[in-house]
């Protein structure tokens, strides 16, 4: 029988089809190949060896890096008197060859967010328990391509190399995600924690599922400083911004989303940003009570977890309100103050005003 190949789809993200992204693949197995087969009616050890190409430039001369990233393990047999590959997937199957990969992080450096990539197995091909999902090493903001590359070993051997079989090619593109407001505050209050309230991460007509958020060096925790809620994220960054923060949030389907708040500097814009974090405040509220009703806590208990954050956002509204003012220069500018202040949203909605018993 002529040499096993091995065939990679791209798949797209599952989560929605409004931004789609080369995010997994679906390995399958086919005869063809050159040469006659290590594979028997006797199941043997396989591997399948994986090296990920970085490619920086495509157009001549091409700029690329070629690393060794992983290997899955198992065994294969020939089934029937078709003789068709089969390869069962082991328990535990995946080494990971990018010693970047096993690394404990430096507690020392910024956190980076954490990439991931998605195999599925073609049920005639494999016998798996489930799609695998593998890292992913940090990719430099230079590559503009990812080239996923497979051999197949059977006993040690090679059964069929990387050129015989199918190349995966995974773009890397910035996928932007939309933030409201754009504009974060800094005002003159030294606590770090009191200068934002809520800001709102969406993707129109895609419900999205959040792995990770990250803003400027900072992990966000989910139940702390982010909730999901009707598939949008509500968040708040950790400290006082002194610059543009970058934000970066995946998905758990392996989709990455780029984000940007630029910093409030004139009144107009400080004023614009507190009321859309306040208009905010209700979803941020309402993902903390469903998170806790997800982690069992009665509905009193819940429903009491999201008015004590409107009473904070209430409270925070009066200071920061205090701060902006002590940042005024002029007749003109407390007059547009004032008007500006008058037609800020409620803190609820269920509220006539904005006084919370």
């Amino acid at each position: 029988m002529s040499s096993v190949r091995v065939l990679m789809r791209p798949l797209p993200a599952p989560q929605g089809d409004t931004v789609p992204a080369v995010v997994r693949a679906r390995l399958r197995l086919t005869k063809g190949g050159a040469g006659k087969s290590l594979a028997t009616k006797a199941p043997q050890p396989a591997t399948l060896v994986f090296t990920l190409g970085t490619i920086e430039q495509v157009r001549p001369p091409e700029k690329r890096t070629d690393s060794a990233w992983l290997k899955i393990a198992g065994q294969i047999v020939l089934v029937g008197d078709d003789q068709v590959p089969r390869f069962t997937i082991g328990s535990n199957p995946v080494t990971l060859d990018d010693p970047s990969l096993s690394a404990a992080p430096d507690p020392s450096k910024p956190q980076r967010p954490s990439r991931s990539f998605f195999f599925e197995f073609d049920d005639a091909s494999f016998v798996a328990a489930g799609p695998l999902k593998v890292p992913l090493p940090e990719i430099a903001n230079e590559v503009r391509h990812i080239e996923i590359q497979v051999e197949l070993q059977i006993a040690g051997a090679t059964e069929s190399s990387k050129a015989m079989n199918d190349v995966l090619d995974k773009p890397v593109l910035k996928q932007l995600i939309h933030v409201s407001p754009r504009l974060c505050l800094d005002t003159p209050m030294a606590d770090a924690a009191e200068h934002n309230l809520a800001f709102l991460l969406g993707v129109t007509g895609d419900r999205i599922d959040v792995e990770s958020l990250h803003l400027g060096d900072d992990a966000l925790v989910e139940g702390e400083q982010f909730f999901q809620t009707d598939g949008q994220v509500y968040f708040r960054p950790i400290a006082k911004p002194v610059a543009p923060l970058p934000g970066v949030l995946i998905t758990t389907d392996g989709r990455e989303f780029e984000f940007e708040l630029g910093v409030a500097k004139t009144l107009r814009e400080r004023m614009n940003s507190l009321a859309l974090q306040l208009s905010n405040m209700n979803g941020f509220a309402e993902g903390a009570a469903n998170q806790a009703r997800q982690n069992g806590v009665e509905e009193d208990e819940a429903s009491r977890v999201r008015d004590v954050l409107l009473v904070e956002a209430l409270d925070r509204k009066g200071r920061l309100l205090d701060s902006i003012e002590g940042t005024l220069n002029d007749n003109h500018e407390f007059a547009a103050f004032y008007a500006r202040a008058a037609t800020l949203p409620a803190v609820r909605d269920d509220a006539g005003s904005d006084e919370l018993a």
